[in-house]
């Protein structure tokens, strides 16, 4: 049984405190993926980050705890972060044109985006804001999620439209471009290869269309 636990870190903002205050034992033996580490070792200060990072893992935490409650009607689906991760371990950077590991925080971030489900298995978060250092990974990251939303989130599914858009048009149509890149290198390898042919996957200039299912990307 869990018990509920009410923290207020608006007036000492001692996260790690708080943390400390509360038995994670069993979550730390039970969840042993990537990103659930990462919040330990966030937590336990084997990687500095920032006071908001701390507040999301200590939130991811606590959620682990009360995760398909009557107050909490969520779970954290191991199996689709466990997947999310090998999909991710095949796309590559597009500079290099290879995959590159993920950070922990990147982990983190699609164990988040992917992993969280409601009753219906639908996603618990539906809009996410990353903000960090221009550089630094967020461009793989929205490329990883695409392709995989493309390649698997919407099988057997038809008439999806995505959007790709930013603030000018040159962007936009770089970042376009840095996830047609990726797709091309993904659906050369099995079983995405099949996939996108029994799709009729075209990666055009200005979108991608699957004409069998006539899902999207603009």
């Amino acid at each position: 049984e869990v018990r509920a636990i009410q923290i207020d870190l608006t007036q000492n903002h001692d996260v790690e405190g708080a943390y400390q205050s509360i038995d994670f034992s069993k979550i730390e033996e039970k969840y042993t993926d990537d990103a659930t580490k990462y919040c330990f070792d966030v937590l336990n200060g084997k990687k500095v980050t920032g006071y908001l990072t701390k507040l999301a893992c200590f939130r991811n935490l606590c959620d682990l705890r009360r995760q398909n409650t009557t107050d909490f009607p969520y779970h954290y689906d191991l199996k689709e972060v466990q997947m999310t991760f090998k999909f991710a371990s095949i796309v590559p950077d597009v500079d290099l044109h290879k995959p590159l590991p993920l950070m922990g925080w990147q982990k983190f971030i699609l164990a988040m985006i992917n992993g969280w489900k409601d009753e219906n298995g639908e996603r618990r978060f539906t809009d996410i804001h990353i903000s960090v250092g221009r550089g630094q990974g967020k461009t793989q990251i929205a490329g990883i999620q695409m392709c995989k939303a493309v390649l698997i989130d919407t099988l057997n599914f038809t008439n999806k439209d995505f959007l790709i858009t930013a603030n000018t048009s040159d962007q936009s149509t770089k970042l376009f471009g840095y996830v047609k890149k990726m797709l091309e290198s993904v659906i050369s390898i099995e079983p995405f290869k099949s996939l996108a042919e029994d799709a009729h996957l075209d990666l055009q200039t200005n979108q991608i269309i699957e004409k069998k299912t006539n899902n999207k990307v603009w």
